[in-house]
């Protein structure tokens, strides 16, 4: 009674009252002040703590007077510290502070309490002592480490039933889950939940009304318990009423102060309790499961050992090894945070609020390195996340100064998948998207400048001749075959049906027979050995039976016997290498069609694979002007013509010798004979590319009709004219093919025919 009377005189009836505020505030100077009469004496402060600390280890013993008391002092001191402090002095209120302080222990086995309204006063008082003083702060969290209090307190915060003891539990996490990143509170919290849960702690706080809803939404929400789950939830918090002790919270928040920005708790623990499947977090009803089931196992073993031990004193908990796997996210395939498979499903607004592009497209990048040629699917799946991500954050991520290691990686890779894939990626970081009215967004010059080489020259050159296999193209050509084949074999009616068969044979889609085999070792081969010619289906038989291999010899000319001029029985066995024969596997057709995982499939077609390095090589001819501001050409010309157009030599200082390569010799023609695919778009951006080419290259233009490009482009079917009308006009009439007084005379003085 006599503590019931003293909290009255400490708490005024009415605190909106002035009179009542300054009776207040005399009757705590008074109190507070008091001292003992001697040393044997304390006073009144001291007595509150002291009373606090004796009734609490009387409470043990579950004398509901005990616990009586200990609710009227913890009343008696929260509204001194935190409810009513605007009306404590400064020297009492430190003096109490210090006090409880020193006993922050005493205070952390109040939470025990099977008393809500104790446990209420115990937690905002700890709020206070954590805000107040950092040290104590410090040692307040590692109690609730050592004792395991956290992780009781963190179970109930999810999986309590109760309204009341959810949102008290959820106050005491947030007091000691914040803290910097580093902190041991927040590392155990990333080892026990998906760190994508760690964004919403920096959310603005919400509003009332806000919060009321987010309790609503709750209400229903959270699962059953089991009979597991109950023995391990805490009810001492139970009747907690959530208004009050919310309001209780926002006065005790104004007598501490602090610096940063108070963490969002209240939307991680309610986005807890719903499903998410995003890039960065999937959660759902079974990996609450997974994480209630190592909650309470933990638990379950710390309870255990600690009544083998007599106490929970007689026990730290190792909370530094402490984690929570998550089985059924096993099969996600997962780089830093992100799971690749949801990454790609993601919209473009989440992809471009991601914080740090560059960090994840180097993680990537490092998979991709790590699972090429050993899990394709997981490289083609860090292939186009890299695409994703880089077409979006182009300008925050920069150069990719190993752009070259994704060319060799696409040259030697055995998956068609992988090696299309890796076309596409290289073709976004130099600026060429699948959109062409967005060509030229991503303009990062030095990706670039990294493949003007002849390695990568020589590559892209092969990926548009790639697009002669296309099926449209190979059908129009046998087509002609067959028409100029029938009418010589149809000489006689009895001869039909032999025709019908060798017309099938010839309108097999893998091309004409044109390949001649032999076997491997000594080059040029006996003749003997020689068969051919065959089709690349028919190869591809030859290769499943065993019958050639990567290292056999080939050839697609028409092979002689080149002991034919050697009557002699002793010469017969030499040979010359007519530098024609080459192994299978150096055959970049053979080795792509012939050589790769038979269980991957292209992603492109050929047409489009041919299109799409077109627009690469244009990209690199585009790359640097070829006059200057005066309009005079510049000398020498830019590198990616001379590559292209095979005006380069080893001595060059411009390139290394290491990327000059003879194949850009035939660069040239691989781009004039594009025109001959029945694809649109390969034909007008070839002819294109051959147009820029030509510009400002006299050497180069002289000879263009070597490659066949003018006969090429009048043999096109298509509707299209206006690129390869272009090409003729402007290029047609520089051919140096003119002998005698017609190469020496000007064009003015020839006829047009003779031009």
């Amino acid at each position: 009674a006599l503590l019931s009377r003293q909290n009255v005189l400490f708490v005024a009836p009415n605190a909106n009252s002035d009179i009542d505020k300054e009776a207040e505030t005399l009757n705590k100077r008074i109190l507070l002040g008091l001292k003992g009469a001697d040393s044997g004496q304390t006073g009144t402060i001291e007595g509150l703590v002291g009373g606090l600390l004796r009734e609490k280890g009387s409470s043990a013993t579950s004398s509901s007077g005990s616990d009586l008391i200990l609710l009227v002092t913890s009343s008696t001191l929260e509204s001194i510290l935190c409810s009513n402090h605007g009306t404590t002095a400064k020297e009492h209120f430190g003096a109490l502070l210090g006090a409880l302080s020193s006993h922050h222990r005493a205070l952390m086995s109040m939470l025990q309490s099977p008393i809500s309204l104790i446990i209420e006063n115990t937690a905002l008082m700890l709020h206070v002592i954590s805000t107040q003083s950092p040290d104590t702060s410090r040692a307040i969290r590692d109690d609730s480490l050592s004792s395991a209090v956290i992780l009781h307190h963190f179970h109930s915060a999810v999986f309590s039933p109760l309204e009341g003891q959810r949102f008290l539990s959820r106050y005491l996490c947030s007091l000691w889950f914040s803290g910097p990143s580093d902190c041991h509170e927040k590392r155990l919290l990333r080892r026990m939940i998906p760190n994508g849960f760690m964004a919403y702690l920096k959310m603005p706080l919400l509003s009332q009304a806000e919060e009321d809803q987010l309790d609503e939404l709750e209400q229903g929400g959270i699962e059953a318990p089991s009979t597991t789950t109950q023995r391990f939830v805490l009810e001492t918090g139970g009747g907690t009423n959530t208004k009050r002790l919310r309001s209780r919270i926002s006065m005790a928040a104004s007598a501490g102060t602090t610096d940063s920005q108070p963490e969002n708790f209240r939307i991680f623990f309610h986005v807890m309790t719903r499903d998410h499947a995003l890039p960065d977090l999937i959660w759902n009803q079974q990996t609450r499961r997974e994480l209630r089931i190592a909650l309470e196992t933990e638990l379950q073993s710390i309870h255990r050992v600690t009544e083998a031990r007599g106490g929970r004193d007689k026990i730290a908990w190792n909370h530094q090894q402490f984690t929570v796997r998550y089985p059924s996210l096993r099969d996600e395939v997962q780089v830093g945070n992100v799971y690749m498979r949801l990454w790609l499903q993601a919209g473009d607004g989440f992809m471009k609020s991601w914080e740090d592009p560059s960090g994840l497209f180097e993680l990537l990048f490092r998979r991709l390195l790590g699972e090429l040629d050993r899990d394709t699917a997981v490289t083609n799946m860090c292939v186009r996340c890299l695409e994703r991500l880089y077409a979006i954050h182009w300008a925050r991520i920069g150069v990719f100064p190993d752009i070259m290691i994704l060319v060799h990686s696409m040259s030697q890779t055995k998956s068609i998948e992988t090696q299309h894939r890796i076309l596409s990626l290289v073709a976004t970081l130099l600026g060429v998207t699948d959109d062409l009215d967005r060509k030229g967004v991503i303009n990062v010059p030095d990706n670039a400048e990294q493949l003007l080489n002849g390695e990568c020259i020589n590559l892209l050159c092969q990926f548009v001749a790639w697009g002669h296999t296309s099926t449209a193209q190979v059908a129009n050509m046998l087509t002609s075959e067959v028409g100029g084949g029938s009418t010589m074999a149809s000489t006689t009616l009895n001869d039909e049906k032999d025709d019908l068969l060798a017309g099938k044979r010839v309108m097999d889609s893998s091309g004409p027979a044109v390949w001649f085999v032999a076997r491997g070792g000594q080059i040029p081969p006996d003749s003997k050995s020689i068969r051919g010619p065959f089709r690349v289906s028919e190869l591809a038989g030859m290769m499943r039976k065993g019958e050639i291999h990567p290292h056999s010899l080939v050839t697609s000319l028409q092979t002689e016997d080149y002991s034919a001029d050697n009557t002699s029985e002793d010469s017969g066995g030499e040979c010359v290498d007519t530098g024609k024969w080459c192994m299978l596997q150096q055959v970049w057709q053979l080795r792509w069609q012939l050589c790769t995982d038979g269980s991957s499939t292209g992603v492109f077609g050929p047409a489009d694979v041919a299109f799409t390095a077109i627009r690469s090589l244009s990209r690199l001819v585009d790359l640097h002007k070829s006059l200057d501001p005066r309009g005079i050409p510049y000398y020498p010309i830019p590198i990616a013509k001379r590559l292209l157009c095979g005006g380069i030599n080893s001595d060059d200082s411009a390139v290394n010798a290491v990327d000059v390569s003879t194949s850009t010799q035939e660069s040239l023609s691989i781009i004039s004979q594009a025109l001959l695919c029945n694809d649109p778009r390969v034909v007008e951006s070839a002819a294109e590319l051959l147009s820029s080419l030509m510009r400002h290259n006299d050497e180069a233009c002289a000879k263009l009709y070597l490659t066949g490009a003018f006969f090429f482009a009048c043999m096109y079917t298509g509707n299209n004219f206006f690129s390869l009308a272009k090409l003729l006009h402007d290029f047609h009439l520089k051919q140096v093919f003119q002998s005698g007084r017609a190469a020496v005379a000007s064009a003015d003085e020839l006829p047009i025919k003779d031009q």
